[in-house]
């Protein structure tokens, strides 16, 4: 009986003209969804009065309170200190990543960077979302940051541990760019999880190849079933564009191959997430 509504995948904006009647919407969509059993988020889920503001406060606050124009180092550290602050108040959890943003968005502030870079790779290391923020804050600084080797192992195997193949995929991709080496327990995690994009940029960074990438893909076509082959699509055209697992006779992969296809390319630049 509602109509009046958007949705887009599991999110849901309904404009009403009542405070009661949304929440009879809530209420009702609440019910529908159990059939499924499914629930709303309830720290997603709320009802706004109109006219509601542009933009969310945290990121208005996070713009006012940017450091001024020739800041110091205490400066952005404060400015740090504020955006840490204001994420504990907020459960969105972008608000770090976009305050982070903001900084290596302003030149002036990148060349600072490289005062403040341990501190943002502690950060990163208790808030691995940040990563792929914090592989722009590696480019400014020429990924010249103590302990760096040792912070990106220990993310990433966290990461393949706790199946967050994201994470996983950033901290590989960090250690490529920064030319460091990829230890071989992280390549066994890879494996033993069955991660593809990690695996293909273990692939194509070199620190994974040869008959162990031969020998990991036959298992899956011959041992695995229709899922667990199209699942691995990726890493199989990466490892043939490469002339390994030549007995793979997809056509489609032929006619990319011969076209120069390539989803991660030799130099450590990645189309998709650079």
């Amino acid at each position: 009986g509602f109509r009046s509504y958007d949705r887009y995948i599991d999110d849901y904006t309904f404009l009403a003209p009542s405070y009661s009647q949304a929440q009879d919407f809530v209420n009702r969509l609440q019910m529908h969804l159990h059939d499924f059993e499914l629930q709303l988020n309830p720290t997603k889920t709320k009802i706004q009065a109109l006219p509601a503001p542009e933009k969310p406060n945290w990121v208005s606050q996070l713009i006012l309170h940017q450091p001024p124009v020739g800041a110091t180092v205490a400066q952005l550290n404060a400015y740090m200190d504020y955006a840490i602050d204001l994420s504990g108040r907020h459960s969105n959890g972008s608000v770090l990543q976009y305050a982070l943003t903001l900084v290596v968005g302003r030149a002036d502030l990148n060349e600072i960077l490289p005062a403040v870079s341990s501190r943002l790779l502690n950060l990163v290391f208790h808030r691995p979302a940040l990563m792929p923020v914090f592989v722009r804050v590696l480019r400014i600084v020429g990924y010249d940051v103590p302990q760096l080797h040792d912070a990106l192992a220990k993310i990433t195997k966290a990461a393949l541990s706790g199946m967050k193949s994201d994470v996983a995929t950033w901290g590989i991709y960090a250690s490529w760019c920064a030319g460091l080496p990829v230890g071989q327990e992280i390549v066994d995690l890879a494996i033993e999880r069955q991660e593809v994009v990690p695996l293909t940029l273990l692939l194509t960074s070199g620190a994974w190849g040869g008959d162990a990438v031969n020998e990991y893909l036959s298992a899956v076509v011959e041992q695995g079933d229709a899922y667990d082959r199209d699942a691995h699509w990726l890493l199989a055209y990466e490892a043939y564009a490469r002339g390994l697992f030549e007995e793979h006779r997809d056509p489609s992969f032929e006619i990319m191959r011969d076209n120069e296809v390539r989803f991660v390319l030799a130099d450590g630049w990645v189309p998709s997430i650079s």
